[in-house]
């Protein structure tokens, strides 16, 4: 070998490329999660809203229980955490097609004007069930998955808990 020969670990043709290769992001994860390991996690906030519905930020997940589902997020993948208020489509329909038409019903003498009525009525109480909507948890990931879960609660509370379960996060993803 040549005392003047240097080494280059260009690729030889990268001359003739325009574009470069990107780079891609690898995700290697050191925490291990098998049961039989046995890691004490610390509960750093919990949110309960009765005896059987609860929210718990722990050192390694974030769990919602609530009477209809029972969900563990590792806290890693939590890109954010937020409540919004959010109408309810199907009441809003439902109310908005069946009130009118009852009402015409009713107006045509196809219905009793007492069924016509009651009709009339339930279904405006849906539209404004509809309208009204209700609050969800919204939790993004970072690969850009969402779960949403329905929550009832004191919202000021829930807010909140929110906002400081978010700022726990935040300070453990940034590095």
């Amino acid at each position: 070998m040549s005392t003047n020969s240097t080494y280059s670990t260009e690729n030889s043709f990268s001359s003739y490329t325009d574009s470069s290769p990107e780079e891609k992001q690898y995700y290697y994860s050191y925490s291990y999660l098998y049961n039989w390991i046995k890691i004490k996690e610390n509960n750093d906030l919990v949110f309960t809203f009765d005896e059987d519905s609860l929210m718990k930020l722990t050192t390694i997940f974030f769990e919602v229980k609530l009477p209809n589902t029972h969900r563990k997020f590792e806290r890693k993948q939590i890109k954010s955490l937020s409540v919004k208020k959010k109408k309810l489509i199907l009441p809003l329909l439902l109310g908005g097609i069946v009130a009118p038409l009852s009402v015409i019903a009713a107006a045509s003498y196809s219905l009793s004007m007492l069924t016509g009525l009651s009709l009339f009525l339930g279904s405006a109480f849906l539209f404004y069930y509809g309208y009204v909507g209700n609050y969800q948890i919204e939790v993004k990931f970072f690969n850009g998955t969402q779960n949403q879960f329905f929550v009832d609660g004191n919202v000021s509370d829930l807010q909140k808990f929110i906002v400081d379960c978010h700022q726990q996060i935040y300070k453990r993803n940034v590095f």
